[in-house]
């Protein structure tokens, strides 16, 4: 069963001791200040689960089930 604990862009990247460009650079693929294409930083973060008022939400356990297969963040600011 999927935990409902709902995340942003802001508040995954808190939990994680990241920024959120940080986490919108994995989320697109790219870090468009030093690479010259789309999907060269392709480290499979996973797709919003809602959308609302174009706002990307997540569920926590996906993006915290990701930080620990890619080894991307530091899951001790999760708590």
């Amino acid at each position: 069963m999927q935990n409902e604990d709902l995340v942003s862009i802001k508040e995954a990247a808190k939990r994680l001791g990241l920024s959120p460009r940080t986490i919108t650079q994995y989320r697109w693929g790219t870090n468009k200040a030093t690479d010259p294409g789309p999907g060269s930083h392709n480290v499979g973060f996973p797709p919003e689960d809602l959308n609302v008022d174009g706002k990307p939400l997540w569920y926590w356990d996906s993006i915290e089930r990701w930080a620990r297969e890619t080894g991307r963040g530091r899951l001790e600011y999760a708590n």
